[in-house]
């Protein structure tokens, strides 16, 4: 069975808190050892230190260390008694040769050794006459006399190893109920920290099967901006587009059913009639259905025109062109069609050569069908005009007119296959609504933009730009 996400975000914070205590206990249970030592070890030294001038005072009378065991314990038994009288005695070192000085040492063991590190008095009277070790010369104090060494001195702790062990116990115990506390507070944390991350990508999940049944409406709720919240948006972003390319693809193939539908209804009833003997097998019945047939090889064409510029598949073959002697030569192919309907069709191609790295065939294609629209929609007496003008995106070609205009919630759709103005489905009055698409696929395969301008009642104007 596999842990779900949930489980395993909890364990790893359980996981790294419990690492992270143990360490930091560790780290304090030595630095409480190693502190404690250091202090009783500094307490000893400083001790010896406050001993020694009274040693070496003793030795610069004797000029040797014999009786100092007698000079270090004389006086003991008198000030037992007078503590037990008045209290001990707080006499400062070096007063008074003489003076008890074990007694100021209690709970504490001093071995004194002399030139040659032969111990000379060991206040628990077991190593006098031996050398002094390696172990203990480290922390000893040497006693110096006119600069000149005569022994040295060392005091430590004997019978304090309980107490110690009493305050590393009490510090153990300290971290082991922190380290609890620890603990439990980071599972709290673990498993709504773990519920915070895991809830959301739950809702993720559920909202991608729902896409994936056909549901194309789910979305998630975005409750931050962190990661988090970015994946909600880019899945909220990702359906949306989704569900817009579905609805475009049902209204595609509604359009493309529709398109085929007329001419092919058209080519069937006359055909049908001159089988049934109802119309005559003229040139002209014939005539009429071989229209038809060049409609849906129009049809058929654009489309894969589309298809083939959108999925960047289109072939170019790129020459160095005269724009302007382009787009004059697709505007004098359209003046007929305009004086027939009485539009007056303009030109404002500067002298100046534009010349630019297209397709010609398709670049003229783009003209043709900007210009096809605009002469569709204008009425007799309006005007169409054809600019070039150079701007900073490069060479500019615009087909504007005085129409109808298009209203503003029409324009973010005018470049979208099958979508007219005209909701008529009449292909003289509306086109097939190929056009501007095809246009606009063209001219960003050619790395350009185009855009539009347009309100209603005031005419439109279809830009693009090509890169110098």
């Amino acid at each position: 069975m596999r842990a779900s996400l949930f489980l395993k975000l909890t364990l790893a914070f359980i996981l790294v808190v419990l690492a992270g205590t143990a360490l930091m206990a560790f780290l304090a249970n030595r630095s409480a050892t190693g502190g404690l030592s250091l202090y009783v070890d500094r307490g000893s030294e400083l001790h010896a230190r406050r001993i020694a001038p009274v040693l070496v005072a003793y030795y610069a009378q004797q000029y040797s260390w014999a009786g100092i065991g007698e000079f270090l314990t004389q006086g003991v038994r008198s000030d037992a008694s007078r503590r037990t009288a008045q209290g001990p005695a707080r006499r400062p070192f070096g007063r008074s040769p003489g003076g008890g000085l074990l007694w100021w040492l209690a709970g504490q063991r001093m071995i004194l050794a002399d030139a040659g590190n032969r111990i000379v008095f060991d206040s628990e009277d077991e190593m006098t006459g031996q050398e002094l070790g390696e172990d203990v010369r480290p922390s000893m104090v040497p006693l110096l006399l006119r600069n000149q060494p005569i022994g040295s001195l060392v005091i430590a702790q004997f019978d304090q190893g309980d107490l110690e062990q009493q305050f590393l116990d009490r510090v153990n115990q300290g971290l082991a109920l922190a380290a609890l506390g620890t603990i439990v507070i980071a599972l709290v944390v673990a498993v709504l920290l773990s519920r915070q991350l895991t809830s959301p990508i739950r809702r993720l999940t559920a909202a991608a099967r729902g896409i994936a049944a056909g549901r194309m409406d789910q979305r998630v709720s975005v409750s931050g901006r962190d990661e988090v919240g970015q994946l909600a948006e880019s899945f909220n972003e990702m359906a949306g587009k989704l569900q817009l390319g579905e609805t475009q693809r049902r209204r595609m193939l509604a359009d493309i059913a529709h398109e085929l539908r007329n001419p092919l209804s058209t080519i069937q009833g006359n055909l049908e009639g001159m089988l049934d003997g109802v119309l005559p097998l003229e040139p002209a019945q014939v005539a009429t259905a071989y229209d038809q047939t060049l409609v849906l090889s129009r049809l058929v064409e654009d489309l894969r025109l589309l298809s083939l510029a959108e999925a960047r598949q289109l072939r170019l073959e790129r020459s160095e062109t005269d724009l302007g002697v382009l787009v004059q030569g697709v505007v004098d192919n359209f003046r007929p069609f305009a004086q027939e309907r009485g539009v007056d069709l303009r030109t404002r191609i500067p002298a100046w050569s534009a010349k630019v790295t297209v397709d010609p065939q398709r670049m003229s294609q783009v003209v043709a069908n900007l210009l096809s629209n605009a002469l569709r929609y204008v009425a007799s007496g309006d005007a169409v005009t054809v600019a070039i003008r150079q701007s900073d995106a490069g060479t500019e070609v615009s087909v504007s007119d005085s129409g109808p205009g298009i209203d503003a919630n029409e324009l973010p759709h005018v470049f979208e296959r099958f979508y007219r103005v005209e909701k008529s489905r009449s292909r003289s009055a509306g086109g097939s609504g190929l056009g501007l698409a095809i246009a606009k696929e063209l001219v960003e395969t050619h790395g350009g933009r185009i855009w539009v301008e347009s309100q209603a009642g005031k005419g439109s104007k279809f830009t693009f730009a090509i890169p110098s």
